[in-house]
């Protein structure tokens, strides 16, 4: 397993966005001087996270004045945040003072400045330094400089991560960690798991490669633990000796224990591939998916070594991991209503329509302290919560607001979640995202404009979480029955607890009206019959390769809309999910309706698509139940994805 020490990794974080790629690896990098010929400042960029010299992975200059370290990533982008990987063994100390900058100047100090150096105290308090950077931090160059010192610069990694691709859900690592066996073990210290512990040391020194003995057939295999559709494995080979073991080496993917018959990935390890790099990427076929990863030396009598297997997809994630929507339907209070048809259940009734038109909206009195609140009606760990706001006036209303969740009826004595609303957040979009601390519990989720005299009016209020399973109950809480006392008086009709939601009822004369009509997509996918009118034929089929699904290439955010000829009165869109392959891959999806060609312009009906519901088929969302969206355009678009659409049947149900 990999060796960190407190001061083995040092992370230097401009704000991190999750899911961010490293752009450095392989980019071109130079530093001030070379302490060896093996100290080179590729070595920074080469993608082994080896902390120990031995590792051969490590940069190294002279103690130059001003000692610096740099790469060029060859264009322009956003820096969330950049990781430097200190060396273990010796010497973590001449970190100290290390200053990064980001800019598009090859002087490296005109460059803008991530936060403060590097500090003793950050050093021997944790592994992890995290620095802020500016808001909008950007450019071509990545450095590090030991400023105002005369020593040696020392970067076992340095990994920059790009804000572009931050809230992108494309394929990731799924095997770290994961269950793997082998054919049999060369030594105790040669086991399977080695080559899923994260640690991408190629020497055998580093004791992170697997080995099996001479077996015929020799074989790894990890156990992804539910299906993942993956679209290429990584195999990091082991440098120093014998790296012609893996030749012929093939990859296999699939639902079977029976590694044999699962699907073939590209073609067995050819020698050039194994001359040219330690890293060797296998590209699978379209739609290849499977619980099950495997590598073989087929038809071989040979020893089979991995230091690292790296499996990039994506999977239906399960309950633990994943965050869900947990307000919907859930009993609603706020301080007053404004008007009967404005009370607290609007808010988690579904649908997001921004619209005051909608029906869907809340809104108080002028309440000083005016405030809003769900039962989740039991305790639930929450990560985020999402307000929609109202577009077609009085955004600014919900400037201030903050939001709480804990266990207590008393909302100003729960835990605050993020800051509370800015004029920024207001500005930029009719959604807006509130962060959780971690580890945030509780049965109570409030929105409050606290200290001010105001409306509150909230569209949606989305609460993303999972029920906690507690070993000792949350403090009993008495019945909801008055304001929290440290609120103003309440219209006594906000304080009945609302019921769990009916379903629809649609007036007679509703009808698919998408059948048939224009449509279009961002793309068709390539050597296949994709077009988006497979997507209005009236053919249900499920199978994307029968030729009854519109299909996109795999892209950033791709979409597909149809023109319905004039305007509808909207209640629910339809989505037949494919089922050969992948339904996941609907994850995220958004719906908007409207009047204009340009999608992003119209309003969006009801949620995103959550991952427990690509579960189902079809996916139904509703965009109005008593007062339906009214819109001549019906998209879909997978939002802050990079993956391919595909949709086997899409039914408007108008008027």
């Amino acid at each position: 397993m990999k060796r960190f020490s407190v001061l083995g990794l040092i992370a230097v974080v401009c704000s991190y966005q999750a899911g961010a790629v490293n752009v450095a690896v392989g980019k071109p990098a130079s530093q001030s001087s070379n302490w060896s010929a093996g100290s080179t400042a590729d070595k920074a960029v080469d993608g082994n996270t080896e902390t120990y010299w031995s590792g051969n992975s490590c940069t190294a200059t002279n103690a130059d004045p001003n000692a610096w370290w740099k790469v060029d990533l060859q264009s322009e982008h956003a820096v969330d945040h950049v990781v430097l990987i200190n060396r273990e063994g010796c010497c973590p100390e001449r970190l100290l003072g290390a200053v990064v900058r980001v800019g598009n100047s090859q002087d490296i100090a005109s460059n803008t400045q991530c936060g403060n150096p590097v500090t003793t105290a950050q050093i021997s308090a944790s592994a992890t330094i995290t620095i802020e950077c500016p808001d909008d931090t950007a450019g071509q160059f990545v450095s590090v400089q030991l400023e105002g010192q005369t020593q040696f610069l020392t970067l076992c990694e340095l990994q920059v991560d790009d804000g572009t691709s931050g809230t992108s859900t494309g394929p990731v690592n799924v095997a770290v960690g994961k269950p793997a066996s082998q054919s049999s073990n060369w030594s105790a210290g040669s086991t399977a798991d080695k080559a899923v512990d994260g640690n991408t040391e190629t020497y055998w020194s580093g004791n992170s490669c697997t080995a099996t003995n001479a077996d015929p057939n020799a074989w790894w295999k990890v156990d992804l633990q539910s299906e993942h559709a993956v679209d290429h494995v990584v195999l990091i080979n082991r440098e120093g000796c014998c790296p012609e073991r893996l030749l012929g080496a093939v990859v296999r993917v699939g639902n079977s224990q029976d590694i044999a018959s699962n699907t073939q990935c590209g073609n067995p390890v050819t020698t050039a591939q194994i001359s040219a790099s330690a890293t060797i990427t296998i590209e699978c076929p379209d739609d290849t998916a499977g619980q099950f990863v495997s590598v073989q030396l087929e038809g071989q009598t040979q020893f089979l070594t991995l230091c690292e297997l790296q499996v990039f997809g994506e999977g239906t994630e399960t309950s633990g991991s994943e965050w869900e929507n947990v307000a919907v339907g859930k009993p609603a209070w706020q301080s007053s209503n404004w008007s009967g048809t404005s009370t607290a259940d609007k808010a988690v009734d579904g649908n997001a329509n921004p619209q005051w038109s909608g029906n869907s909206c809340t809104a108080t009195n002028q309440n000083q302290d005016a405030w809003w609140k769900t039962d989740l009606q039991s305790r639930h760990t929450v990560g985020q919560v999402v307000l929609t706001n109202r577009q077609d006036c009085c955004p600014e209303r919900l400037l201030g607001a903050v939001v709480r969740v804990g266990d207590s009826d008393d909302i100003a004595s729960n835990t605050q979640c993020g800051s509370a609303v800015t004029s920024d957040q207001i500005s930029a979009s009719e959604t807006i995202t509130i962060d959780c601390p971690e580890g945030t519990k509780g049965r109570y989720v409030s929105v409050q404009l606290e200290g001010k005299n105001m409306w509150l009016t909230l569209c949606e209020v989305e609460i993303y979480g999972a029920t906690f399973v507690a070993t000792e109950a949350p403090p009993t809480q008495a019945p909801a029955t008055e304001a929290p006392p440290t609120q103003a008086p309440v219209n006594p009709d906000a304080t009945t607890m609302i019921p769990t939601l009916a379903p629809c009822e649609y007036p007679a004369g509703v009808k698919n009206v998408a059948a048939g009509r224009p449509s279009r997509q961002s793309s068709d996918k390539k050597n296949k019959d994709s077009g988006s009118e497979n997507a209005v034929d009236g053919d249900y089929g499920t199978d994307a390769h029968s030729g009854s699904c519109s299909w996109t290439n795999k892209e950033l955010e791709p979409w597909w809309t149809v023109d319905l000829g004039e305007t509808k009165d909207i209640y629910e869109v339809s989505i037949t999910n494919r089922e050969d392959c992948c339904p996941f891959r609907i994850k995220n999806a958004e719906i908007r309706v409207g009047d204009s060609q340009t999608m992003e312009d119209n309003p969006v009906c009801g949620m995103r698509v959550l991952g427990r519901m690509t579960k189902e088929n079809p996916i139904r969302i509703r965009c109005g139940c008593e007062i339906p969206m009214q819109g001549r355009y019906v998209s879909i678009k997978l939002i802050d994805r990079e993956q391919q659409l595909t949709l086997c049947e899409v039914e408007v149900l108008a008027t």
